[in-house]
Parts: C-alpha cells; sequence; structure tokens
C-alpha cells in the first residue's frame, strides 16, 4: 500500500573497536601488529535484495504458497472484492504450530539451563548425583557376583561331567583290552594257531598284523588316560578323551577283522561249526559292548564341550556387564563431581550460546507458521480459487487469481547469487524516481525456477506486486525495488569482514584475549545489510573479533 512521505533510513551502524585499534609489538622480530577489532554484539538485522526493473501493468494476479501443505480454510470467494492484507486461503498449520510452541519451550528451557548454570548446583541436586553414584555400585556388586555365581555354577557342573567321562574312558579301556585278548586267545595264540587251518590266509594275516599294532598303543593310550584322573579341566581332559575314543574305534576294526579270520576257519573235527560260531559270537559281544563304550564316550564328550562352551559364553556376557557396570560408576562419579564444582565460564558461554540459538529457531518457526497463510497482496477481486478444502498444494500450484486495475507488477531480473534468498511472499519496497517522496508497498508474486541468460550472466527473472491507489504510476517506468529477505530480533552479530573460512561450512573467527590470537569455530546465519552476520553459535556478546590486521 503507499505510503506518503515515507523515507528509507539506512542506519549505518558503526562498529566500536574495543579499546581503539589495538596493538601489539613482537619482542623477538621488532614487527609492530595492529590489529582492528570489534566486539560481539545483540541488535536486530534485515537482509534485503535490490534490483531495478520495469512496470507494467497487471490485469490478473497469480498467487501461489510459499509452503506446501494441505488446504485447511478457503475464506475467499470467487467474484467476491478482497482488500490488501485479507486472508485468502489458510493451510494445515497444526505441524508448524507444533513447532513454534515447541521452540518457545525449548528457549524456556535454555534460559532455565543458563540461570541454573549461573546460580551454581544445588543442594538436592548434589543428593540426586550421590543417590545415582551408589546406584551404580549396587549394580556393580550385583554383577560382579553374578560372575563369581556362574564361575560356581561352571565348576560344579564340569566336575560332574568329567568325572563320568574318566569313568567312561576307564571303562572303554577295560572293553577294548578284553577284546583284544579274547581275538589273541582264540585265534592269534600259539596255543589255537596250530589247531586249525584258515581257507584264506591273507584275512589272517591282516588280523595278525592290526592286532599287533593296536595292541601296541594300548599302555600309551591308557597312560594318557590315566594321566587326567585328578584333572578337571576341559581343556585338559578333553584331548585324553578324544585319544581314548579314537582307539577304541581301532579296536572296533580289529574285531572286524577277527570276524572275517574266522569265518575262514576250515571245519574239522577239532573246530566243528559250532565251534567256530561260538568264538564269533564271542567276538560280536564284546564288539557290542565297544560300541556301547564309544555311543556313552562320544555323548559325554560332546556334553562337555557343550557346556563348557555354554559358561564361557555366559561368564563373557557376565564379565562385560561388570566391565560396563564399572564404567557407569566412572561416569556418575564424574558427574558427581562436576555437578559439584563451581561454574565454568566455558559452561556459562555455552548455555547462553543455546539460548541464542534457541532464539533464532523460534524466528524460523515462526516464519514457517506465517507461511501457511496466503494474504491478498493488495485490493482487488478474486477471479479463481484453485483448490478444495481438503486438497494438498506444493509451491508452484496457482491457488488465487485477481485481478485489479491499480494493481501493477515490476519485472525483475534477480542476481544468481541472490536468488536463493528470494521467496515468494518477501515483502518489498518499491519507488520511483518521479515521485522519490512515494513508497508503494510490494510483494514479491513470482519466482521463475529456470535461469535466463544475459550477456553470458545467469538471473533469474521475478515479479513485485504493488498496489497504486493514486493512480500515479505508469507502464514502463523504471523501479527501484528493495526486497525484504530475512530479519533476525536481537541476534548476535558481527562484522562481516571478521568471517573466516577453512572451507565450504567451516566458518571461524579470531578472539583477541589479551595478547593472545584465538580461534573460534562458529556458526553464521544470515549475512545482513550493512555488512554484518548473524552468528548461532560460537560467540558469546562482549567477545572482541578480529576484523583486520597490518604489520608495520
Amino acid at each position: 500500500m503507499l505510503q506518503r512521505t515515507k523515507s528509507i533510513l539506512w542506519v549505518v551502524l558503526i562498529i566500536v573497536v574495543v579499546g581503539g585499534i589495538g596493538y601489539f609489538v613482537g619482542r623477538d622480530t621488532e614487527v609492530e601488529v595492529l590489529y582492528q577489532t570489534a566486539t560481539v554484539r545483540s541488535q536486530d538485522l534485515s537482509q534485503t535484495v535490490q534490483v531495478t526493473g520495469s512496470v507494467t501493468s497487471q490485469d490478473e494476479v497469480s498467487l501461489q504458497f510459499a509452503t506446501a501443505g494441505r488446504v485447511a480454510e478457503i475464506p475467499a470467494r470467487v467474484g467476491v472484492l478482497v482488500e490488501e492484507g485479507d486472508v485468502l486461503l489458510r493451510l494445515d498449520d497444526v505441524s508448524q504450530k507444533a513447532q513454534l510452541v515447541e521452540a518457545e519451550s525449548n528457549v524456556l528451557e535454555m534460559q532455565a539451563v543458563y540461570e541454573s548454570v549461573l546460580s551454581g548446583t544445588t543442594g538436592e541436586e548434589i543428593a540426586v548425583g550421590e543417590a545415582n553414584v551408589e546406584k551404580k555400585k549396587v549394580s556393580l556388586r550385583a554383577a560382579e557376583n553374578d560372575v563369581i555365581s556362574i564361575r560356581g555354577e561352571q565348576d560344579s557342573e564340569i566336575a560332574d561331567i568329567v568325572a563320568i567321562l574318566k569313568i567312561r574312558m576307564d571303562t572303554a579301556m577295560d572293553d577294548a583290552l578284553n577284546l583284544l585278548d579274547g581275538v589273541y586267545d582264540q585265534l592269534l595264540s600259539e596255543d589255537v594257531r596250530n589247531d586249525f587251518d584258515v581257507s584264506n590266509t591273507i584275512v589272517y594275516q591282516i588280523l595278525e598284523q592290526e592286532h599287533a599294532a593296536v595292541a601296541g598303543k594300548f599302555g600309551s593310550v591308557d597312560a594318557s588316560a590315566q594321566s587326567v584322573a585328578s584333572n578337571t579341566i576341559p581343556g585338559e581332559v578333553s584331548p585324553a578323551a578324544d585319544e581314548v575314543l579314537v582307539y577304541i574305534k581301532e579296536v572296533g576294526t580289529v574285531a572286524d577283522r577277527a570276524l572275517a579270520a574266522a569265518n575262514s576257519i576250515v571245519v574239522s573235527s577239532t573246530y566243528t561249526v559250532a565251534k567256530i560260531d561260538a568264538i564269533e559270537a564271542d567276538i560280536v559281544k564284546l564288539q557290542g559292548t565297544l560300541n556301547t563304550d564309544t555311543i556313552n564316550l562320544q555323548t559325554q564328550i560332546g556334553k562337555l564341550s557343550t557346556r563348557s562352551a555354554y559358561y564361557q559364553t555366559q561368564i563373557q556376557k557376565a564379565e562385560d556387564a561388570v566391565r560396563n557396570a564399572r564404567e557407569d560408576v566412572r561416569v556418575a562419579e564424574a558427574d558427581l563431581a562436576l555437578t559439584k564444582a563451581d561454574p565454568l565460564s566455558s559452561d556459562l558461554k555455552k548455555a547462553q550460546a543455546n539460548v541464542t540459538q534457541a532464539r533464532a529457531a523460534v524466528d524460523v518457526a515462526r516464519d514457517a507458521l506465517n507461511k501457511t497463510v496466503l494474504l491478498a497482496p493488495g485490493d482487488g477481486l478474486v477471479t479463481h480459487i484453485g483448490p478444495s478444502a481438503g486438497e494438498w498444494v506444493s509451491t508452484t500450484d496457482v491457488v488465487v487469481m485477481l485481478i485489479s486495475p491499480d494493481l501493477f507488477v515490476v519485472d525483475l531480473d534477480i542476481p544468481e547469487a541472490d536468488i536463493s534468498k528470494i521467496t515468494v511472499g518477501d515483502g518489498a519496497d518499491v519507488i520511483f524516481d518521479a515521485f522519490r517522496d512515494m513508497v508503494f508497498d510490494g510483494t514479491v508474486q513470482f519466482v521463475d525456477p529456470a535461469e535466463t541468460v544475459i550477456s553470458d550472466v545467469v538471473y533469474y527473472q521475478a515479479e513485485v506486486g504493488f498496489a497504486d491507489d493514486e493512480g500515479v504510476v505508469k507502464s514502463g517506468m523504471t523501479a527501484e525495488v528493495t526486497i525484504a529477505t530475512d530479519a533476525r530480533s536481537e541476534v548476535l552479530t558481527v562484522p562481516q569482514r571478521a568471517l573466516r573460512s577453512r572451507g565450504v561450512g567451516d566458518r571461524y573467527v579470531e578472539i583477541l584475549v589479551g595478547e593472545d590470537v584465538i580461534e573460534r569455530d562458529i556458526q553464521v546465519g544470515i549475512i545482513a545489510d550493512g555488512g554484518f552476520a548473524e552468528i548461532i553459535s560460537g560467540l558469546v556478546e562482549g567477545d572482541v573479533v578480529i576484523t583486520s590486521r597490518r604489520s608495520e
């Protein structure tokens, strides 16, 4: 809307140089370094983009939301005249309101934290910390007792398993010896060897060889089994048990050879069929006993392995729990010591920075909420409403069209460097050379997402609409447009020339502390008019930053 005798006052903020221009003289190099500094201070910031464009009359204005969302309310009606500022459409703003409430709550929370840090620790907080330490110690003792309990269970059960395993080993070795002796007495001894003939001498010779070899190993295997008679360590008992298991399987092979040899005995008056059958029956019986020993031994070996692995896993878990509990105690004790300590300067600065950051988040949330309301940029007649209530719209959808004989548009070519700052709905001031004392209130109505190349330079076309209630603006006039792209209230600021960069997104400033220069990492918000930058985190009010230096 036109405002007469309105002038734009640019407030030039002069940075107060702390202590004037500081300088330090290097003692070794005798080089005088002059620093120009500035003090971090809170102030209001505004960010604008200034562009010159040409005016055209506009019979119809297409309006879009600056944010996507679902249409909740449509106060406007087609064919009805609206005034500037009237609400045309509203989007569902439940999420945006919740975010604003959360952001405002976070400001209160951060402010409370700051005041708490400033006032120091209370007796109640110390009591809570001490109770937490004792709680963690109780958990540690419980975890240590768990380890002791599991180890006790392991020792008892494994001892029982090993005792049974040793019995199985002794039984198997006794039965193996009985089988070897039985085969020898009935088929291989000198007392019987000349009493019968065999039809297959090769089978008999194999029996003699294998029996001699297996019988010759009995002593060493039995000694190995007896060597662990008083041992309960699974890792030492298991190898001996495995050795016995392998041995009795070899004895079982001897039994198979004996049956083949007995089957090759030639029937005679001395070795009748009945006698040969009896020999075979004895061997089969001994072999069956040995097979049972094999199964029993395998079962017990498997049980020892399974239960040993189980307890190893349980003990590992319990010991991990002890380590975690010890770490919890350490952390709780460290927290308690920190609680009892006086507040550090760094803690105060951090708390203050959190308050500043929380307030900036409120500004962002409030701006997001405002974007859910589409206002009439000027007086006009509603000619079209696109969506219906409940319909989803994007930022590219034309939702309302207005027509007015007094509505004009300034066509602008926005430089590539400024286009990211501008969004549909941003306010703007429009001034003409023909009447410098008049300022027209405008609104960004359109931003072309596609670039336009002019003389090898990239621009983006935009339109700013404004109303001419006095009827003085003519099509074709040149207008100076100042678009208000962003604003901050009471935020920390430094001169833009104080900013330093190590790369993309890695910004810092140099802090002057006494005679020392210290680098401080920062998070930067908007770069505002007047050469000031918003500081979101990293600095607190009163810090002294270096803006330039020179050596003399």
